[in-house]
């Protein structure tokens, strides 16, 4: 098996890729839980750390991953809806939307939260606000959690 390729080399893209984005939302609610311990949590694209405050954050197909909160915040109403120690989350209708696009091989991204690992066929997505803000999304999630906007 080949080694994936880092396609965000110095926070930035590498143009191959940059040429295929496309504008998304992502239209489905997550489910919130503030961390009370700093920790490491597994997820999908590989393990990230988590710091006391931060939320975790549970998708539609039960894929966690940390985030701050005030980014939470940002780009989700929290409902009262609770499942336990879950809280749901409803996207804001004012949330922007994403770069994203279909990576046909194994890729690596760096980001300022950890070293994730994609496998062909999932989506590398990029903040529209903060572009070196780049992420991996399962390709069945992210086809479940994301509408095209063009």
């Amino acid at each position: 098996m080949s080694k994936p390729q880092l396609i965000n080399p110095d926070n930035k893209l590498l143009s191959n890729i940059q040429k295929k984005l496309r504008r998304y939302k992502k239209d489905k609610p997550v489910w919130c839980k503030q961390v009370t311990e700093a920790g490491i949590v597994e997820t999908l694209e590989g393990p990230l750390e988590v710091k006391t405050g931060d939320y975790l954050c549970r998708g539609i197909a039960g894929d966690i991953w940390p985030q701050d909160k005030d980014k939470i915040l940002s780009k989700y109403i929290e409902t009262d809806q609770t499942d336990g120690e879950w809280v749901k989350y409803e996207p804001r209708e004012d949330m922007p939307k994403v770069n994203a696009a279909a990576v046909s091989f194994a890729f690596r991204v760096i980001n300022s939260w950890g070293d994730l690992i994609g496998k062909p066929g999932d989506f590398v997505v990029q903040s529209s606000v903060t572009p070196e803000d780049i992420w991996i999304v399962s390709k069945s999630i992210f086809e479940a959690s994301y509408r095209n906007c063009e």
